[in-house]
């Protein structure tokens, strides 16, 4: 809409924005609400699980040090130009293995990547990040889960990095008793029908 002027004046809508018009218009329907305050403040002590997550060219990794549990994802199709998706796909899978346990409310997740802080915790990004956005809604509205993505500098990630990597050696020597574990990353939803 941006540039218009003229108050009712039409717009183009795409087929991918209806649907996802479509799927925001269906869990509104559904929901009982959100209070907002209750969902954004609280604080890291306050979480019930934290998890740190990274992408290589290679590969995705979680690690979660409370269980100690790390997580692996081989990239089959390396993109350099696609490590921003990895690096938010890696954050959707953690997401996806904390909703697994059905027992945690309050959820961190740790990553170098402050681009995808800030889509998450804006809820905004371009249409091909949104099925992205779209997955971690549903997981987190349908376990009445709260989420915080938080940035963590490169050089204190050195797990979830060597996790990334395959460089499960350096797992074995700085997280001494980690069950190491490979992942599938959550099918991604797009539209209205796939809630």
């Amino acid at each position: 809409m941006a540039g218009k002027t003229e108050p009712f004046q039409l717009i183009w809508v795409s087929v991918a924005l209806c649907r996802e018009l479509l799927w925001i218009a269906e869990r509104l329907e559904a929901s009982d609400g959100v209070l907002l305050l209750d969902a954004l403040e609280w604080s890291i002590s306050e979480a019930d699980l934290v998890l740190y997550t990274d992408a290589s060219a290679t590969g995705m990794g979680i690690w979660c040090p409370s269980l100690p549990h790390a997580s692996y994802s081989p990239i089959d199709t390396p993109d350099p130009t696609q490590i921003f998706f990895y690096e938010a796909l890696a954050v959707v899978s953690a997401l996806s293995f904390a909703v697994s346990f059905n027992r945690f409310q309050r959820v961190i997740i740790f990553t170098d990547n402050s681009n995808t802080v800030s889509m998450f915790n804006s809820l905004h990004a371009k249409p091909d990040y949104n099925p992205l956005l779209i997955t971690a809604m549903n997981i987190l509205l349908d376990a009445n889960m709260h989420l915080r993505v938080l940035h963590i500098p490169g050089s204190n990630n050195n797990i979830a990095d060597a996790i990334s990597r395959n460089k499960f050696e350096v797992v074995k020597s700085e997280a001494r008793g980690a069950t190491l574990h490979f992942f599938t990353p959550p099918e991604l939803s797009s539209d209205s029908n796939s809630i």
